[in-house]
């Protein structure tokens, strides 16, 4: 692609690139997938994207994983570290017995990006131990889409449409040891990235960690405030006032976030009404209609005929024209 004019169209500048220390916004990096997506038509670019990234490429956290001990010590890292990468895509390890599951704890982002992220810590994972490392499952937000390449490359089951991204691991594949490993040059990397952390502006806000809370819970049942605040260690009082504080509701906020993905799980014809409506929690099939309607002004299956179009207009490459 000829970057030089595609940089002006997603309002990123030669010099912000080539600044170290700068931070690009989350918008416009989402713009930038959907650009380079129009205009190549490739439903795999995130695997393509992350096949032609070079290692040492993230700098300082790309090393702390090269010389990690072993694979659950580098994904221990990135967990720890991925904040010096990305101020939204906050991810946590999670020991499941024989899987671990990574998650991305914030939603919302381009197919192509959720597809990039898992893939290129699958290669990272691969490189360090030198074994075709595969997963359990991996599981996505999106819609289902280049159904055979993240087949072929994850070499695993794949689900669509799920709450959050989650990449299911073997756990006794964490075990094994990263060739490259230096343990003294890793813990010297830590307290750097350490340093580069506490020079970065805060950004997560409570309410923020209340709608990682109800992604967690939503996915198990009807997101109560009890059962949020359980999940926050947190009293259902405390969870009340702190988001009146911030000036919005717990319910706003559990309807915001089931609208949000309501909207992008209809998109998907795979996807049956019963089954939007068990992800997001709701009782029965009927209260998820009747919530949909008051949201959008139509029925779920109205909304469904009425995206079709608009999305194979979309998915077509904007014609270019001429700036004068």
């Amino acid at each position: 692609m000829d970057v030089d004019r595609l940089l002006p169209e997603v309002d990123i500048l030669p010099a912000v690139l080539a600044d170290h220390d700068a931070r690009i916004p989350q918008a416009t990096l989402e713009r930038a997938w959907a650009e380079v997506a129009a205009a190549t038509g490739d439903e795999a670019l995130g695997i393509h994207a992350a096949q032609q990234t070079e290692e040492g490429a993230f700098e300082v956290l790309d090393y702390a994983l090269y010389f990690s001990s072993t694979l659950r010590d580098a994904l221990d890292r990135m967990a720890r570290f991925y904040r010096l990468l990305a101020d939204v895509a906050a991810i946590e390890v999670v020991p499941d017995g024989d899987a671990t599951h990574v998650r991305r704890l914030v939603g919302g982002t381009r197919p192509e990006g959720q597809d990039f992220y898992f893939a290129l810590l699958c290669l990272r994972l691969r490189a360090g131990c030198g074994r075709d490392i595969r997963p359990r499952e991996v599981c996505f937000e999106h819609a289902p889409h280049a159904r055979t390449e993240l087949a072929d490359f994850f070499g695993c089951p794949i689900r669509f449409g799920c709450p959050q991204s989650d990449l299911v691991l073997e756990t006794a594949d964490l075990t094994l040891a990263v060739q490259t490993a230096k343990p003294r040059l890793a813990a010297l990397l830590d307290r750097y990235a350490e340093e580069l952390l506490e020079r970065l502006p805060s950004t997560s806000s409570y309410v923020d960690h209340v709608r990682r809370a109800v992604a967690h819970v939503i996915g198990r049942g009807p997101p109560t405030l009890e059962a949020v605040a359980r999940e926050m260690h947190a009293s259902a009082r405390t969870v009340q006032r702190r988001l009146a504080e911030a000036g919005t509701t717990y319910q706003g906020l559990v309807d915001e976030m089931r609208r949000e993905l309501a909207l992008r799980f209809i998109q998907s014809d795979e996807l049956p009404i019963a089954h939007i409506a068990c992800l997001l929690g709701f009782q029965d099939e009927s209260s998820f209609r009747r919530s949909f309607r008051k949201w959008t002004g139509q029925s779920p299956t109205q909304a469904r005929k009425s995206w079709r179009p608009l999305h194979a207009h979309l998915a077509r490459p904007a014609r270019r024209h001429p700036r004068h």
